[in-house]
C-alpha cells in the first residue's frame, strides 16, 4: 500500500474495523398534548472501530459539577467508519463490540469526515 491512493488506504482501515454499531436520530413523537423525544434507526449494523478514551478526570468532574454521590462514569470515544453515512450531533450509537459488550453512546460535535473515513467524537454516560 503506499499513501496516495485513497481506495487502498480505505480498504487498509476497514479490514480494522471489527465492532458495528445502529445509529439513531432523535425524533419527536405526538400524542395529545404530550410531545416525547423518539429515536429512530437511520443506520444499521455499519461496520466500525471503538477507540475509549477513559474516565473523566477528577479536576474536569469538580468543573462539571458532579458530586462524588453520583458515582457517574463518563467516558469520552471516537467512532472510526466509512465516509458516506451522515452523523448528526445529538445522534446516539449503539456499539456492538467484538467481545460481545454493547454500548450506547452520544454524538458530540460534527464527525470530521476524511477521503478514506470519518471520526465521530462521542461520550458515554453512565451511573454506577
Amino acid at each position: 500500500m503506499s499513501f496516495g491512493n485513497p481506495a487502498a488506504e480505505r480498504a487498509a482501515l476497514e479490514q480494522t474495523y471489527e465492532d458495528r454499531t445502529d445509529v439513531l436520530r432523535p425524533g419527536r413523537d405526538r400524542e395529545g398534548n404530550l410531545t416525547r423525544t423518539v429515536y429512530e434507526l437511520v443506520y444499521g449494523a455499519l461496520p466500525c472501530a471503538l477507540s475509549r478514551a477513559g474516565v473523566q478526570s477528577r479536576l474536569s468532574r469538580e468543573r462539571s459539577g458532579q458530586n462524588r454521590a453520583e458515582n457517574r462514569l463518563d467516558y469520552d470515544a471516537v467512532l472510526f467508519l466509512a465516509p458516506e453515512p451522515e452523523l448528526r450531533p445529538g445522534d446516539r450509537v449503539r456499539v456492538q463490540r467484538a467481545d460481545g459488550e454493547t454500548l450506547e453512546l452520544e454524538l458530540v460535535g460534527r464527525a470530521v469526515r476524511y477521503p478514506t473515513h470519518q471520526e465521530a467524537a462521542a461520550r458515554e454516560k453512565r451511573l454506577i
